[in-house]
């Protein structure tokens, strides 16, 4: 009990010093907090796990939740989408598991990111492959956008490339001296790697806001000009038709091609 005490302090302590690094751990940083405390591989993984439960990122190590939360289904939700959102969190999983491996054989990010901000081609590889179990922790944060993870994940990869491209075109401001200031250089990258998919939901989220505008201009076309007909005994023109709906001629001139019925009413103007 006494030695299980010491350890919760221990991680505690860990806790603390991540928040003031970015949440940003390195496995011989939590050798050294752990001092002369023995532990197994099966209890320093479930170190790891503990960290990544408190939001904390420990290099070379995938957080993987012990159950992944499912969103509260809408009562529209059919066994579908349930069917989709199961394999959206098998593949992510299957995912996380490839980077463990992947990075099972790297060295200390110490040493690739020195390496790298000396110019070595290969450093800068390794540095990309440590740094993307940070890309999927990023975009969970986003998953209630209703924006694909498996989307979210690759514009963070791009932003992950151009951020560490972009940072060592500027690394002199983490890189002098043979000093390195690790906490602002991964700092700099998240902004990167964050921006680049905050990105892309505000083009994804626009696109799908004009997309939704048409379609509801269209249909209240549709609507208008089938009633007007019946009213009026005849097809209304433009000008009817943008006065009943308050819709501009130009825009109902735009929505033409997007729906027969707005079509129709162009080409009766034209009679």
């Amino acid at each position: 009990m006494e030695n299980q005490g010491k350890l919760i302090e221990m991680l505690q302590e860990m806790k603390e010093i991540a928040q003031s690094q970015n949440n940003y751990l390195t496995k011989n940083e939590i050798a050294k907090y752990l001092g002369d405390t023995v532990l197994s591989k099966e209890q320093l993984q479930a170190v790891y796990h503990y960290l990544g439960e408190n939001h904390i990122e420990v290099e070379g190590y995938v957080y993987i939740p012990d159950r992944i939360e499912e969103e509260a289904s809408d009562q529209g939700d059919d066994k579908q989408e349930k069917k989709e959102k199961s394999r959206r969190s098998q593949n992510l999983n299957m995912y996380q598991e490839e980077l463990n491996e992947a990075l099972a054989d790297l060295e200390d990010i110490d040493q690739v990111l020195l390496a790298f901000l000396q110019g070595e081609e290969s450093a800068r590889n390794e540095l990309i492959t440590l740094r993307l179990p940070s890309v999927v922790e990023m975009a969970k944060n986003y998953e209630k956008r209703k924006v694909s993870i498996d989307d979210l994940i690759a514009e963070g990869n791009v932003g992950l490339v151009a951020g560490i491209e972009k940072l060592y075109q500027n690394k002199e401001d983490y890189f002098k001296d043979t000093i390195i200031n690790k906490k602002k250089f991964f700092e700099d990258l998240n902004s990167e790697i964050q921006q680049a998919i905050e990105n892309f939901i505000d083009e994804t989220t626009e696109s799908k806001d004009w997309e939704d505008a048409i379609l509801a201009k269209t249909n209240l076309l549709n609507e208008a000009a089938k009633y007007m007909t019946e009213e009026i005994g005849r097809v209304p023109t433009i000008d009817e038709l943008s006065e009943y709906t308050k819709i501009s001629r130009e825009e109902i001139n735009n929505l033409r091609g997007l729906s027969e019925d707005a079509k129709r009413v162009a080409d009766s103007s034209r009679s």
